[in-house]
């Protein structure tokens, strides 16, 4: 996780291995508790800017 990026305060990039959800642990009343959320498919996209820098 990135915690404040850019100094920006409460704005977290969370890196995953996953292509289509990131997983992150919170606490409620002790325990630890799994919240799975799905992601924007970004992959294309990073993969057409790569091929347009290297150009």
């Amino acid at each position: 996780m990135w915690l404040n990026v850019g100094q920006v305060n409460q704005h977290h990039v969370l890196i995953s291995s996953r292509t289509d959800r990131v997983a992150i642990f919170i606490c409620i009343d002790g325990k630890m508790v799994p919240q799975i959320y799905p992601v924007e498919a970004l992959t294309a996209w990073l993969n057409e800017q790569a091929a347009v820098t290297a150009a």
